[in-house]
């Protein structure tokens, strides 16, 4: 394994001699799984509320906050995704790229996810439009669209109890996603050109169920 450090949110020249460097150490990059993302400071999910990081409304998100949102989540899948792209058609060398998305980009709306939520949208589609573009040069380019699952943004959150009995309120299958083998396992088949050599410019939205329209109103039943 080799290490190479980026910053996505860094300038397009930064991102690509970065790149070139991943490039070099193996004579190629077969698959992209486009994964670095912040929600923000206008969105807490860990600590709802607090004077620090107030979740804002639409009217309430300063630009800076929209910015290093928009710069990291989109931005930076865009420029990460070209780099490899274009040395991948030069190379005449197929290859998968995987955005990972959010269910906030449809049906997963919460309070204080103007720029994250949005960000996120405009990730489905370029994944459809670099599909779109991208497949005759066998590339293909597809998008998970998580809910919500134990990571570095939701740690604080899901070590509480309360939460949990939430998803077994909410959530059809009763529970949060676990990443492993949830979420790896459907990256590892659109990695794979074996398993998914005929799909591109799909959206998986992988979130228990959440998301589905409804209201669960047992209490009149």
């Amino acid at each position: 394994a080799r290490a190479v450090e980026l910053d996505v949110s860094a300038s397009e020249r930064s991102i690509d001699a970065a790149i070139d460097r991943a490039w070099s150490f193996f004579g190629g990059v077969d698959v992209l799984i486009n994964n670095a993302g912040i929600r923000g400071n206008s969105l807490s999910l860990s600590r709802l509320q607090i004077p620090s990081r107030p979740v804002k409304s639409p009217l309430e998100l300063d630009e800076e906050d929209w910015n290093k949102t928009f710069n990291t989540n989109t931005r930076g899948t865009w420029l990460v995704s070209k780099a490899v792209a274009r040395r991948m058609v030069a190379a005449k060398k197929p290859g998968s790229i995987i955005n990972i998305s959010s269910s906030a980009s449809s049906g997963g709306i919460l309070p204080g996810g103007t720029a994250y939520g949005s960000s996120k949208a405009a990730i489905n589609r370029l994944t459809q439009i670099m599909a779109l573009e991208l497949g005759k040069f066998k590339i293909r380019v597809n998008a998970i669209a998580a809910g919500i699952f134990r990571s570095e943004i939701t740690e604080g959150l899901l070590d509480q109890a309360w939460v949990h009995d939430a998803a077994a309120t909410i959530v059809p299958l009763r529970r949060f996603g676990l990443v492993s083998p949830g979420l790896t396992s459907l990256v590892l088949i659109l990695a794979s050109d074996e398993h998914s050599s005929y799909i591109t410019g799909q959206i998986y939205l992988e979130d228990g169920g959440h998301t589905l329209p409804g209201i669960q109103l047992w209490s009149s039943l």
